[in-house]
């Protein structure tokens, strides 16, 4: 590996506001994306009024075919088997900060799921726990439901005042919600049954009309999302052992097949 080679590359960018002349550069393959940034920082000095200050000057990432440049050039021209005999194109991009937190959502076990909306953040927990949020972190409702741990959820519909969710558990089953926001009151309405194992995720069709779950059963069923369906399971229904394994809020959600 010869780091002390002379490549040919010449940069590119979306972003108009940092475009450089569209030139060949002779760069060492030792040079580093950080070493990269300063040049193009340069290049930018250069050709505006030449007074720019250092202060808050921008970084950037770096791709080459679409793969970020992580190691010196040579590296990753060698890794990627990119021939070096032809001009090599780079692109870059403003690299972005990381993210900061804001705020901490404290839960009494592992939280397994997550998912927000315009109503607030909903989470899961591997207690069994369902957690309603609102967007400043102030939990609304602490719901339990499941008799397993929780593996996903999503809203399905956000309204006023009642929205909609679904969640997905180990214990081999999705339940379809509603709160009212108004009331601060959760009713589990479905309870999906039909799953041989655990429920591992759980999504929403775009018209909210159908979800689906996957499992570990290997199978994908798809449920109707309207709480006013009546594609019941009667005998599971009037079952007495399935009342006392499901313990809703209520006791009021009926068993769901899928669709």
């Amino acid at each position: 590996m010869d780091e002390n080679a002379q490549i040919q590359a010449k940069f590119f960018t979306k972003d108009e506001r940092y475009s450089v002349p569209d030139t060949p550069f002779s760069i060492s393959g030792s040079t580093t994306s950080e070493q990269l940034s300063s040049l193009i920082n340069t290049l930018l000095r250069e050709s505006s009024s030449g007074d720019a200050e250092n202060d808050g000057e921008p970084t950037f990432d770096f791709l080459i075919d679409g793969e970020l440049l992580r190691e010196t050039l040579q590296e990753h021209l060698e890794a990627h088997k990119i021939q070096q005999e032809n001009i090599v194109l780079v692109e870059y991009v403003e690299k972005c900060p990381p993210p900061l937190p804001v705020d901490t959502l404290v839960h009494d076990d592992w939280v397994s799921a997550v998912h927000t909306s315009d109503a607030g953040i909903l989470s899961g927990c591997y207690d069994n726990s369902l957690h309603i949020w609102d967007h400043d972190g102030t939990r609304k409702l602490l719901i339990p439901g499941h008799v397993g741990p929780i593996k996903s959820v999503k809203w399905v519909s956000v309204g006023e005042p009642l929205c909609t969710f679904v969640s997905a558990s180990l214990d081999e089953t999705a339940m379809l919600w509603q709160w009212d926001r108004d009331k601060n009151a959760v009713e589990s309405v479905q309870i999906c049954r039909g799953h041989a194992r655990s429920v591992e995720c759980v999504d929403v069709s775009w018209d909210k009309s159908y979800f689906a779950t996957g499992s570990y059963d290997q199978m994908l069923k798809v449920w109707s999302a309207d709480p006013n369906s009546t594609q019941y399971d009667q005998a599971n229904d009037e079952s007495e052992s399935s009342r006392k394994k499901q313990k809703t809020i209520d006791g009021k959600a009926k068993t769901r097949v899928p669709v």
